[in-house]
């Protein structure tokens, strides 16, 4: 009886966030698979799952869904922004994520985990949370390891006792009821694995990005947008810095949000954001276009200018106003608000070309045509901010 009634709350559960979603429903709840594998979760790391599994389309979710999905039935807050699916619910999610995306999905989605825990982890003073993200991580990339690692750890604090013990039991059973979903072939990871079993993991706290996700369903004024473009002065086109191709703003902005912390490399960039090499000069590209991303003191590297640590460390609110000023600042750009926000629509891709064309940017028809994906993308990043 109580499988029963638990399977019809998680079906309502399911329901109701796909309604509160409206025309996104179905691929929101699709998300949701995705959310359900890490044991516990927060804004960024909700964010990040958003990001690279559905910010291009047909797939591709607003930002709005992020907070829909935390505040919904499904969820429940434990601590100050970290969150937990309900257990009957997850398992459910888990089945799915397996059944509609299969093993190769579920690998994706452990690895973005793994990685995430590697470079921004905020659960460095909640160690037993830690490793239970790390092993779940692991459990679907490598079962095997995942129960070496953890039958080491255990052996290593056998001598201790009450919630160590405790924490162990628990994860036991958590890698047990995950079985059938992890049962394949192991992949054995071991260059992405480079901390030893049993080991602590070096782990840095994003605390910008944190706080960029908790305030990023901030909106601006339209009145305040008009009054910027009446106030911006156009700045010429950067010499020797080629027009971007980086069609989703919210990526440049995430990647600002990551150098703050320290400079990456392009390689590091990548293996982050799971691009290929060429997504991630492109996005990098987009940042110096707009007078924000260098090249680091040291070989390689890429790092934030002064202009853009000034800018990436105010608040939420004066941050995107200030992006919006420099993306605003591009003739290009500026005109193409400007239609948007007379006619109330962003225009059409031929428009764009067309208004590329009469700013005599130094490109070819076929480079116009490719590069108004990215214009267009950056005014509906834009758009998206304003309060009409």
């Amino acid at each position: 009886m109580t499988t029963t009634f638990s399977s019809k709350l998680v079906e309502r559960r399911l329901n109701d966030f796909r309604r509160r979603c409206s025309e996104y429903g179905d691929t929101a709840v699709k998300l949701a698979y995705h959310a359900a594998l890490p044991v516990a979760l927060n804004p960024e790391l909700l964010h990040f799952l958003r990001i690279n599994f559905f910010l291009d389309p047909p797939t591709s979710l607003p930002y709005t869904v992020e907070f829909e999905f935390l505040t919904s039935g499904m969820c429940r807050e434990i601590d100050d922004d970290l969150y937990e699916i309900e257990p009957e619910i997850r398992n459910v999610l888990l089945q799915r994520l397996r059944q509609e995306y299969g093993l190769e999905r579920i690998r994706d989605v452990a690895t973005l985990l793994w990685q995430y825990i590697e470079h921004h982890s905020p659960w460095t003073t909640r160690n037993e949370l830690e490793r239970a993200q790390q092993l779940t991580a692991l459990n679907f990339l490598d079962p095997v390891k995942a129960k070496q690692w953890l039958d080491k750890a255990e052996t290593n604090a056998s001598h201790t006792a009450g919630a160590d013990r405790e924490w162990f039991i628990a994860m036991r059973q958590e890698i047990q009821q995950l079985h059938d979903i992890s049962d394949a072939t192991p992949i054995h990871y071991e260059q992405m694995l480079e901390t030893p079993v049993g080991e602590e993991i070096s782990l840095e706290v994003s605390e910008q990005m944190k706080s960029d996700h908790l305030n990023s369903f901030f909106k601006i004024p339209s009145i305040q947008v008009f009054n910027i473009l009446d106030e911006i002065t156009i700045v010429p086109e950067p010499e020797k810095v080629p027009f971007p191709q980086a069609d989703k703003f919210e990526r440049v902005e995430n990647l600002l949000s990551l150098l703050l912390q320290k400079s990456l490399t392009s390689e590091e960039i990548t293996e982050i954001y799971q691009f290929t090499l060429r997504q991630t000069q492109y996005y990098i590209g987009a940042g110096t276009y707009l007078g924000l991303i260098s090249k680091g003191i040291d070989k390689g590297t890429f790092s934030l200018t002064d202009k853009g640590k000034t800018i990436v460390q105010k608040d939420y609110e004066s941050k995107i106003i200030e992006l919006i000023k420099i993306i605003l600042q591009h003739e290009v750009f500026n005109k193409v608000l400007r239609v948007a926000l007379k006619e109330k629509k962003i225009p059409s891709n031929k428009v764009i070309v067309e208004i590329m064309s009469a700013s005599k940017l130094n490109m070819n028809e076929v480079t116009m045509k490719r590069r108004s994906g990215t214009v267009r993308g950056w005014i509906e990043w834009i758009w998206s901010k304003i309060d009409f």
